[in-house]
């Protein structure tokens, strides 16, 4: 292998050189890119998430007798999983226990107060979610 790059012409070898330098920044270019959209779709997702757990806190959604009256079609149309996590951690959720999202740590201290919101990546049964818990406080 050697010798045939050394036998080559060095207009040949150059251009061998230029076009491996335009294919590493193309490969730099788009795994930046990459990267870059990534952040802002997750960023994107977890505030729209965000919005939406804040907006369901003054509502229905945090009585946990009116969040079972909910029909769970409601919920399925927009692929959401909510659940209520009562005081002595036991979670409720509208369509059944079947249907409560993973909840871990994380959204254990949320509704506690030590955290204002998180955000985290789980998964259940082979789907991943994105998992937003936010403090409910009772007036």
């Amino acid at each position: 292998m050697r010798n045939a790059v050394r036998h080559l012409p060095l207009r040949a070898r150059v251009g061998a050189l230029a076009a491996l330098g335009v294919g590493l920044a193309i490969l730099a270019t788009a795994i930046a890119a990459y990267a870059t959209v990534s952040v802002q779709l997750t960023k994107s997702v977890d505030e729209n998430l965000r919005a939406r757990a804040y907006d369901a806190v003054p509502g229905v959604l945090t009585d946990p007798t009116e969040l079972q009256e909910i029909p769970g079609e409601a919920f399925g149309a927009s692929y959401l999983r909510v659940a209520l996590l009562r005081s002595d951690n036991v979670a409720v959720s509208p369509r059944g226990e079947s249907t409560i999202p993973p909840l871990g740590d994380a959204e254990l201290d949320a509704p506690r107060g030590n955290t204002p919101q998180t955000f985290r990546t789980a998964s259940l049964d082979d789907q991943t979610y994105r998992v937003v818990a936010v403090p409910v406080t009772q007036d």
